[in-house]
């Protein structure tokens, strides 16, 4: 989808209906996204430098004793820790990993991976599924930009009512 548009749309298809919002909105989840994993980035980035001042990063052991610690103080801190867990499922660690530029970074990837595997969010907000995770993904890469591209084009041919 390209541009400003923005449109309400309801669509009966074989599978069901789809019913939803597209364009700024689209544009605006996608953006805030971004900006969460830049977020927790930061706060990781932040966390590794200050423990870098502790632990060894030219050692295995230093780094995989950094990324424990960093999970540690995660969980210590419940905003913290919520909002490095919306940001990995929005985004994943892969996109996360890349905002990081540290000695350990690949070993609290990993040690985040783990953890967040092993949480459950309560809640509407946080809990997703792995099929919402996937949407997510899915949206992040452009992978349904042709199917707001084509619910435009039937809005624009009377196809769709608003709701």
């Amino acid at each position: 989808m390209t541009g400003d548009q923005t449109a309400n749309i309801t669509s009966n298809s074989p599978g069901g209906d789809i019913i939803g919002n597209v364009g700024r909105d689209f544009n605006q989840h996608v953006s805030e996204s971004g900006q969460n994993l830049a977020e927790a980035a930061a706060e990781i980035q932040n966390l590794l430098q200050q423990l870098g001042e502790s632990y060894s990063t030219e050692t295995t052991t230093g780094r995989m004793q950094m990324a424990t610690e960093t999970i540690a103080r995660i969980d210590r801190d419940p905003a913290l820790a919520q909002g490095i867990l919306r940001a990995l499922c929005a985004g994943g660690t892969a996109a996360l990993e890349s905002f990081l530029d540290h000695p350990a970074a690949s070993f609290a990837i990993g040690a985040l991976e783990d953890w967040r595997n092993s949480k459950q969010i309560e809640g509407a907000e946080g809990d997703l599924g792995d099929w919402d995770r996937q949407i997510e993904a899915d949206i992040a890469a452009g992978k349904l930009d042709a199917l707001a591209d084509k619910a435009l084009r039937d809005l624009k041919e009377g196809l769709c009512t608003d709701l």
